[in-house]
């Protein structure tokens, strides 16, 4: 957190993540679970850039991992759906994506590490209604006929 901090600009959001990562990583089963419905109940209604976007991604995804491992499988099911929610939400609300290649590699990553076809029918739902440049990019998620725009 040193080069944050170097960077002489408002570090709380930094240090918020690094007290959220910290919590969660000695949490219980109650605890972890309750990610879900903070960013189902409390997150996803407040996300519309691509940068909150990429906090949330950044504030949960470390603790796929750990739901994988200890077989919250419900719960990291539901969390992937969330997420997929939150990119439908920022796509609709922005013209153009900066780190849509990186956001996809998540996407890939969870889908081959954690989750392969259980949430295939959300995703695809989802990505149906997603722009042409990110449903070319996951159209081995989802297979849809892409839209003419």
């Amino acid at each position: 957190y040193q080069e944050v901090h170097d960077l002489k600009t408002d570090t709380s959001l930094a240090y918020m993540l690094a007290i959220a990562h910290a919590t969660w990583h000695h949490s219980g089963f109650t605890q972890i679970c309750g990610i879900l419905d903070l960013v189902r109940d409390r997150l996803i209604k407040l996300v519309e850039t691509e940068e909150q976007m990429l906090f949330i991604f950044h504030l949960v995804g470390p603790f796929l991992q750990r739901l994988h491992a200890d077989r919250f499988m419900r719960v990291l099911f539901e969390l992937t759906v969330q997420l997929y929610e939150i990119l439908l939400r920022v796509d609709r609300s922005v013209t153009h994506m900066k780190y849509m290649d990186a956001v996809c590699d998540l996407l890939y990553h969870i889908k081959y590490q954690f989750t392969g076809d259980s949430v295939k029918a959300d995703a695809e739902r989802i990505v149906r209604q997603l722009k042409n440049p990110l449903q070319l990019r996951l159209r081995f998620i989802a297979q849809v006929q892409l839209k003419q725009e």
